[in-house]
């Protein structure tokens, strides 16, 4: 008779613990969506501190580009040669508008 309840006060304690890892599971799952908010929030924040971020529209650029390629090849008897040179030159400017949250 002892044995039945030592063996029945062992389960009720694997049973109790069970209910408390299922009561903190639970309470996990339901807190998810707000650390998934927090963070998100601290990431927007980071991202705010770095700098202005692109907004479609808001951007204009004025830009003009040159390109000169040149080639030259040599024969002297058997043995050719052949030189190239390119140059690119880009000249510009690029503004941001300063309208936040204007839908630009």
């Amino acid at each position: 008779m002892r044995k039945r309840g030592v063996f029945y006060r062992v389960g009720q304690s694997t049973v109790e613990y069970a209910v408390i890892l299922a009561v903190v599971a639970a309470a996990i799952v339901a807190m998810q969506i707000y650390f998934k908010r927090s963070l998100q929030g601290r990431i927007k924040d980071l991202a705010d501190q770095v700098g202005q971020q692109y907004e479609r529209g808001g951007t204009a650029s004025n830009y003009s580009t040159t390109q000169k390629s040149e080639t030259r090849e040599q024969y002297n008897g058997s043995i050719s040669s052949v030189q190239q040179n390119e140059t690119m030159k880009r000249i510009g400017h690029e503004e941001t508008a300063q309208n936040y949250g204007t839908g630009l």
